[in-house]
């Protein structure tokens, strides 16, 4: 697709740039314009996202983007795409988004606008201290315009580490939004820059420990080491655990893919010598874990040895193993991890979109009251429009309220380990495909669920839905199939957040939406797996899983960087002003005030809930 060019050119103090406007996808539902340029003073081209949303702009906030979606050698199976300058924008529509609906709201930040900045990055390919300097070359080193208010990233941990000490040396916040949560670090050397969302699973630290046994060891790659062995270290005291042993080993490169060979096996007959039969992998969770698994494999001891891994999925042991060739086409062929991960079954903690289910669990943890108003809702924050439909009970289909009340499983979900348990009191849990025990909650409530909610899935697999003629949201599938046939909530079968049901502290609202993240997420679905007009149109042939990590995985995690961002901003706003804002636009990256007081606002006002 051609580029329209904008009639500027830009003589800048620091440099000479040529501004291009990129093209909109035909299905993306921002409404501000991208642009593109490239500046003689900078390394990299940039990206910026501008959207006024009818306010008076006198002043504008930048905040700095980057993830690995677009990568030209690593997600795009036509690097064209990526080289095209249009990846990186297409892949920001989420965020885009959000800036959208911030923008939109004149009653705060007056006469101030949001803005968002990318750099075009062959994520990679830089080596991974150079993320220091890729956040310099944005903010101080460079002085390239717009300057840059704060950071928010979802990448890999340990660039996620140097990118943070580049933005402490900007001055500037630095929020990290994505699961693979190497380091336990927040404080660099000096005034906190790094901020941790809760999509980030060092929130999960405390939770594998409590599931470990008392003794274990523990597997480390270099990168991963110094930041979270201490906090490994930490809740193994706390949490009264003995760590047999741990190793550090090479962290995996392309550059030399057999380096962790050698050290993997010293680590698997120091399990064996020892007698440990638990393991800790801290380690980076792709191709590190194919090499485990296929180490365990070859020595016979994947059903014997059982791993916990704290980052990211048990699953990474087989998808990377089409990249370890030199081990041998038996480790190629994803065997070896399948049955290490599956026969040995492997335990991990993974990011995850919250669902009706979870907003409930996450209120009751937080003490959220949800919605206070009477009267049930949808997810997409309307009053709920009943769909239910009574099926008669039978011999065979009929509610179990004796098993609801005997059902531990179901008790230590709702939170309810004593007294009366019944079908209504568990219609709630019973919408979400996310989670298993819906399946049980199918079994032993299928009247009330179809009652309570016709699209929640314990209804859809249930005895009660057997009419072969009644339609699911989209108006075309139908409505009660096998559990199979449910891949996941809220994507691109029709359904959003008005296809859910809430009351009270079941209902928990975005704070930079009306809705919840279930209907948000609806939102963007159909833009994000468009065969075309979305994000990766079919001709620009990304890799399969491209499209499910930008929405799923990625800019979830972005967005929220960019609404605590706005959050610290207003903060600053309702402490100093106008000229408290004026002050943030014009940093310079050396003005103290400017950190120290946006620091302050993420550390004391500022709620992460």
């Amino acid at each position: 697709m051609a580029f329209r060019f904008v009639l500027l050119c830009l003589g800048l103090s620091h440099g000479f740039a040529v501004t291009i406007t990129i093209p909109k996808p035909a299905l993306a539902i921002h409404q501000g314009t991208w642009t593109y340029d490239e500046d003689n003073s900078s390394t990299y081209g940039q990206y910026v996202y501008s959207s006024h949303m009818g306010k008076q702009c006198i002043r504008n906030l930048t905040i700095f983007v980057k993830t690995y979606v677009c990568d030209g050698d690593f997600a795009m199976a036509n690097p064209g795409y990526y080289s095209s300058k249009q990846c990186i924008p297409d892949s920001l529509e989420m965020p885009a988004y959000l800036v959208d609906v911030i923008n939109s709201r004149h009653d705060s930040l007056q006469d101030t606008c949001i803005q968002l900045s990318a750099y075009h990055t062959n994520y990679f390919s830089i080596p991974i201290d150079d993320f220091q300097e890729l956040i310099a070359d944005a903010t101080w080193k460079s002085m390239r315009l717009p300057r840059k208010q704060a950071v928010a990233t979802a990448m890999h941990w340990g660039k996620t580490m140097w990118g943070a000490r580049g933005s402490k040396l900007a001055g500037i916040p630095h929020f990290h939004g994505y699961g693979w949560a190497f380091g336990m670090r927040d404080n660099l050397d000096g005034i906190q820059s790094l901020y941790r969302l809760h999509g980030d699973t060092k929130w999960s630290l405390e939770g594998i420990m409590d599931i470990l046994p008392a003794k274990f060891a523990v597997l480390y790659d270099v990168e991963s080491a110094g930041d979270v062995q201490p906090a490994v270290q930490d809740f193994a005291v706390k949490k009264n655990k003995t760590i047999a042993f741990s190793t550090i080993i090479p962290t995996f490169t392309f550059a030399d893919v057999t380096r962790q060979d050698a050290p993997t096996d010293s680590f698997l007959d120091s399990l064996v010598k020892n007698d440990v039969r638990f393991v800790l992998v801290a380690t980076n969770p792709d191709y590190s874990h194919a090499v485990l698994a296929c180490k365990m494999y070859a020595k016979n001891l994947h059903k014997d040895i059982q791993i916990f891994t704290l980052l990211s999925m048990p699953l990474y042991s087989s998808f990377f193993a089409g990249s370890m060739g030199h081990l041998g086409p038996w480790c190629t062929s994803g065997k070896p991890g399948f049955s290490a991960s599956e026969d040995g079954g492997w335990l991990g903690v993974n990011y995850g979109l919250t669902a009706a289910d979870s907003d409930i669990v996450i209120n009751k943890k937080t003490g959220s009251l949800g919605r206070t108003e009477p009267g049930h809702f949808g997810l997409d924050g309307q009053p709920w429009k009943d769909n239910g439909f009574v099926s008669p009970a039978t011999a065979t289909c009929k509610d179990d309220e004796a098993g609801v009340e005997s059902s531990k499983s179901i008790r230590k979900v709702i939170g309810k380990l004593v007294g009366s348990l019944t079908c209504s009191d568990v219609a709630p849990f019973g919408q979400s495909r996310m989670q298993p025990y819906v399946i049980e909650i199918s079994r032993l409530c299928p009247l009330t669920m179809c009652k309570y909610n016709r699209y929640a899935t314990a209804c859809r697999i249930s005895c009660a839905c057997s009419d072969n003629s009644l339609l699911y949201a989209d108006g075309v599938s139908k409505l009660c199939v096998p559990v199979a046939n449910i891949l996941r909530d809220f994507d691109y079968d029709g359904s959003n957040g008005s296809h859910y049901r809430c009351q009270g502290q079941g209902c928990r609202q975005l704070a930079d939406d009306d809705t919840s993240s279930t209907h948000f997420m609806s939102k963007l679905g159909p833009y994000y797996f468009a065969t075309r007009g979305g994000f990766c149109d079919q001709d620009k042939s990304c890799k399969g899983w491209a499209q499910i990590m930008a929405w799923h995985s990625l800019m979830p995690g972005v967005a929220d960087g960019v609404y605590a961002s706005v959050l610290a901003f207003k903060c600053i706003e309702d402490q100093f002003g106008p000229l408290g804002l004026q002050r943030l636009a014009d940093h310079d990256y050396v003005n103290e005030w400017v950190t120290q007081e946006t620091a302050k606002c993420l550390q004391n006002t500022v709620d992460f809930e």
